[in-house]
């Protein structure tokens, strides 16, 4: 069996009375790349707002490596190695792309307040690395504000990786491409998470993108995980496709 990066130990969170997660325990292995999908309303934002610092459970606990970092800030688990990606693109749009990056690189080097001094000259190879990676190695000097939706996705990818995590989460990675992008785009996250030897957890409504890449898929609805386990097995579940009656699984 893999080695576990990440777990997390019957985790709940209620608003009012609704609970928005009910309950839920998973475990990713080491270099997984793990879906997490559900309906509208199944509880994925809530997750992982959870267990990446947004959010603080009203019980149960979180792991990252052995240790728990239940309600710890999203920014301690930035500089331990986990990172996250936005289903709403988070880049800062008055920026060139390349500086997009030069930001998260001295972020991550604990030099942000060199940023005003000659901020051209910081971190340049490394930068034009990660947006060679990502496949913005055109765009360096662009204003962030003039990407397409996919490119900013791209982007933010870029950025969500300065930081060299050991584990990533991407909230739906290709929400708002165009269907013939979508595949695309994760083939290539799935590629960097091979180089890098990265941890992936990502949520998708796509099932064509989730059942292209994923390993081993959870399943939520209504706060609670109704099944867990490899496509195939997903695929076949009756309660998946009670679930997600009338889609295409």
């Amino acid at each position: 069996m893999s080695e576990s990066i990440f777990s997390t130990d019957a985790l709940h969170k209620r608003f009012g009375g609704l609970h928005a997660t009910d309950n839920v325990s998973l475990n990713i292995a080491r270099s997984e790349f793990r879906a997490i999908i559900g309906p509208n309303g199944a509880g994925k934002s809530t997750l992982f707002n959870l267990v990446t610092g947004f959010l603080r459970p009203d019980s149960g606990r979180i792991l990252f490596e052995g240790a728990d970092i239940t309600g710890k800030s999203p920014n301690r688990l930035f500089a331990n190695g986990l990172s996250r990606t936005f289903q709403i693109t988070s880049i800062f749009t008055n920026l060139s792309v390349l500086e997009n990056v030069q930001v998260a690189l001295l972020s991550h080097h604990r030099k942000l307040f060199h940023f005003l001094q000659r901020a051209d000259a910081q971190f340049l190879e490394p930068t034009h690395e990660l947006l060679a990676q990502v496949g913005l190695g055109g765009s360096a000097l662009r204003p962030a504000s003039m990407l397409s939706h996919g490119d900013r996705k791209k982007l933010e990818l870029a950025v969500a990786l300065a930081n060299r995590p050991k584990l990533l989460f991407l909230d739906e990675p290709t929400a708002g491409m165009a269907s013939n992008e979508r595949i695309e785009a994760i083939r290539m996250v799935r590629r960097i998470a091979g180089e890098r030897d990265l941890t992936v957890v990502f949520t998708e409504h796509d099932m064509q993108v989730v059942f292209e890449v994923a390993d081993r898929i959870s399943v939520l609805h209504q706060g609670r995980i109704i099944a867990d386990g490899p496509p195939d097995e997903i695929r076949a579940s009756k309660d998946v496709q009670r679930v997600y009656l009338g889609e295409t699984i």
